[in-house]
C-alpha cells in the first residue's frame, strides 16, 4: 500500500524544508499508519491533507517565516477522535470556524429574498415549468464560496400530479429548516412538496436594497428565487431532516428525509429530486404505519421515527422494514401520546429528546433503549423539542400554548426557565431555533413577530415583523448572520352569506365580524365559528393576499465576528 511510507516521506519533506529555509524551526512527528503513527512536519505555507491512510506529504511553497502543515497521515486503528476512517476516506484536520455574532438591537434585521409566488400556483406543474424555464440557480453555491459549480439535472424537478390539489391562496408554508453545510434551505407546504432553494452568492451584498414590507408596490413582482428541486410526498408531511454530515462537496451526502401521513419514510436526494429509499414500519395488522416524527443521530448511522408510545429505530445503510422498536409508555406510565418531536444531542450523541402530544418532554439514553425522565407542564401538544449547542439544556413548545421551556438536562426536576411567544389558538407547528453562538432562542409566533430571547436569562431581547400572518418556521444559518422564515395559514372558501345567516358548520360567534353586504362574505381577517364544539379559526381565500402572506423570506443580521 503507498500509505505505508507516508512517515519516511514525511520526514524526507521535512529535512529537505528545513535545509531549503536555511536552518528555521520544522518540526516531523512520525506517526506509521501500521501502528496507528502517522506523518506530520511543519514547513512553509500549504499543505495537502492525505486520504485515508496515505500519509505522503506533498509538501509546501517556500517563503520566509511561514509555517505550515506538511503532512497528516492517520491509521484506521487510531481514528476513533474523528481524524478519520482509514479505508480510503479523507483525514480530516479541525477546521477553526468564526461564529458571527448576531445583534438583534436597531436596526432591524434586512430582508434579502421573498418568496411567494410558487406557493400560489393554480396547479402543482407550475412552479416547475418556471423552475425549468428561468432556473438560473442551478450550480449556484453559498455566499462564503463553498459548493461553487454545484449542478442539477435538467428536468428533475418534474412533479407527479397529485388527488391533494389546494386553490392558489389555499397553499401555505409549513416549515424551513437550512442545511447543515448553509448552501441551501429546505421549505414544506401544505400541497405536500418540499421545494429546495439555493442560496445566492450575492445575498449578502450590501448593493441591494432591503426589501419593505409595508409598502408593496416596491416588492419584486416576481420571486427572488426559484426552487432548485421540487418533491411531492403523496400525503400530508409530518416531519423532515436534513442528513447530519451533508455536504454540497460530497454528492453522496446530500440527502434528506421525509415523512408523510400513510406512507413509509423517504429518502431524497438533494441534487437530483429522486427517491434513495424507503425505510418501513408496519403496525399489528401488517400495515405501513406512519412515523409523526423523525430525526438523525448525531453521525448520521441511525434514523430515529417517532410513533404512539414507542420510537424505531433503523440503520440508514439498511433500507426497509427491519428496525428496533422501544416503547416510551404503558399503564399510564411515560409517554403514551404520540411522538411528535424528537431532537439528538449535540454533545451526547446517544442522548434523545422526544415531545408527545399528551403534553409530556422524554429523555432516552442510547438512542431509545434507556427511559431516563419524562418532564411534564405544557398544557398543549409538544410541537419541538431542542436542545442548546453545548448540549447541557433543553428547549420545549407546544401548540395552543405559548411558553417555552428550558430544562437543565443534569437536573430534570423543574424547568430553569420560561419564554413566552404569541401561540394560543393555532394548532400549527411554530419552530424555533438557537443562533450558531448559543446566545439567543428566536421563535415565531401568530401576530407575524419573529421574537428572540436571550438563553442566559430567558429575557426577550428584540422583535421584528417577518410576516402579515403567522410566522411558523424560523432557521438560523449555521455559519452567516442569516435567518429564514415561513409564514402562513390554512383558509378556506366561504359559503356567499346573507346579512344575518350563518355558515353551515356552525354560527357566527357575536364578536365576529358581520357579513359584508357588497361581497356576501365574512372579510379576510379572523372570524370565530363554533359547530359542533369546534372554535377555529377562519380566513376567506377571496381576499388577495399581501406577498408577505404565505411566503418564504431571508433575513440579514448586523453581526460581529469572533
Amino acid at each position: 500500500m503507498e500509505g505505508l511510507g507516508g512517515s519516511k516521506e514525511a520526514e524526507r519533506v521535512g529535512a529537505a524544508v528545513t535545509e531549503e529555509v536555511g536552518g528555521r524551526e520544522a518540526m516531523g512527528r512520525a506517526e506509521g499508519a501500521e501502528g496507528g503513527d502517522g506523518g506530520r512536519a511543519e514547513g512553509t505555507e500549504g499543505a495537502e491533507v492525505a486520504e485515508g491512510a496515505e500519509g505522503a506529504a506533498e509538501g509546501a511553497d517556500r517563503g520566509e517565516g511561514a509555517e505550515g502543515t506538511a503532512a497528516t497521515a492517520l491509521d484506521a486503528a487510531e481514528t476513533a477522535e474523528g481524524m478519520g476512517r482509514g479505508g480510503g476516506e479523507t483525514a480530516e484536520t479541525p477546521e477553526v470556524v468564526d461564529w458571527p455574532l448576531l445583534q438583534f438591537a436597531q436596526p432591524a434585521p434586512a430582508c434579502r429574498a421573498l418568496i411567494w409566488q410558487c406557493f400560489r400556483a393554480d396547479d402543482a406543474d407550475a412552479d416547475v415549468a418556471a423552475d425549468v424555464a428561468g432556473g438560473s440557480n442551478g450550480g449556484r453555491g453559498c455566499a462564503d464560496g463553498r459548493g461553487a459549480g454545484r449542478k442539477r439535472k435538467a428536468g428533475c424537478e418534474r412533479v407527479v400530479q397529485s388527488r391533494w390539489q389546494v386553490g392558489p391562496s389555499g397553499n401555505f408554508l409549513k416549515g424551513v429548516k437550512w442545511s447543515p453545510d448553509g448552501t441551501c434551505l429546505l421549505a414544506a407546504s401544505e400541497d405536500c412538496c418540499l421545494r429546495l432553494f439555493d442560496l445566492p452568492a450575492d445575498i449578502m451584498l450590501a448593493s441591494a436594497p432591503p426589501l419593505d414590507m409595508e409598502d408593496e408596490a416596491t416588492l419584486p413582482t416576481r420571486d427572488s428565487l426559484t426552487p432548485a428541486v421540487t418533491v411531492r410526498e403523496g400525503e400530508t408531511i409530518y416531519d423532515f431532516a436534513w442528513f447530519p454530515a451533508m455536504s454540497a462537496a460530497d454528492p453522496v451526502s446530500c440527502v434528506f428525509a421525509s415523512t408523510s401521513r400513510d406512507h413509509p419514510v423517504h429518502l431524497w436526494d438533494a441534487m437530483t429530486g429522486q427517491l434513495r429509499c424507503t425505510y418501513r414500519a408496519y403496525d399489528h395488522m401488517d400495515e405501513i404505519a406512519a412515523a409523526l416524527s423523525l430525526t438523525f443521530s448525531a453521525h448520521g448511522d441511525k434514523l430515529v421515527l417517532g410513533f404512539p408510545r414507542c420510537l424505531r429505530v433503523f440503520d440508514t445503510s439498511i433500507p426497509g422494514r427491519d428496525c428496533e422498536q422501544h416503547s416510551t409508555g404503558k399503564k399510564g406510565q411515560g409517554q403514551t401520546g404520540l411522538l411528535s418531536s424528537l431532537a439528538i444531542n449535540p454533545f451526547m450523541p446517544g442522548l434523545l429528546a422526544a415531545g408527545s402530544y399528551d403534553g409530556s418532554v422524554g429523555l432516552y439514553g442510547d438512542l431509545g433503549r434507556e427511559p431516563m425522565a419524562v418532564m411534564h407542564g405544557h398544557r398543549g401538544g409538544v410541537t419541538q423539542v431542542l436542545f442548546s449547542r453545548d448540549g447541557n439544556f433543553l428547549y420545549s413548545g407546544a401548540r395552543k400554548d405559548p411558553t417555552i421551556y428550558c430544562w437543565d438536562v443534569r437536573n430534570t426536576a423543574g424547568a430553569v426557565y420560561s419564554m413566552h411567544r404569541c401561540v394560543t389558538s393555532t394548532n400549527q407547528r411554530i419552530a424555533f431555533d438557537i443562533d450558531p453562538s448559543n446566545r439567543h432562542l428566536a421563535t415565531g409566533g401568530e401576530d407575524g413577530q419573529v421574537w428572540v430571547f436571550d438563553l442566559a436569562s430567558g429575557s426577550k431581547v428584540a422583535s421584528f415583523q417577518a410576516a402579515q400572518d403567522t410566522v411558523n418556521g424560523f432557521s438560523f444559518h449555521p455559519c452567516l448572520p442569516l435567518a429564514a422564515t415561513s409564514s402562513g395559514n390554512r383558509r378556506f372558501h366561504l359559503p356567499a352569506l346573507t346579512p344575518g345567516s350563518s355558515p353551515e358548520v356552525g354560527s357566527v360567534s357575536p364578536e365576529a365580524p358581520s357579513v359584508s353586504p357588497e361581497t356576501g362574505v365574512l372579510p379576510r381577517e379572523s372570524a370565530s365559528l363554533s359547530g359542533a364544539g369546534i372554535v377555529t379559526s377562519v380566513h376567506d381565500v377571496s381576499t388577495p393576499l399581501h406577498k408577505f402572506n404565505n411566503c418564504l423570506a431571508m433575513w440579514q443580521f448586523q453581526c460581529k465576528w469572533a
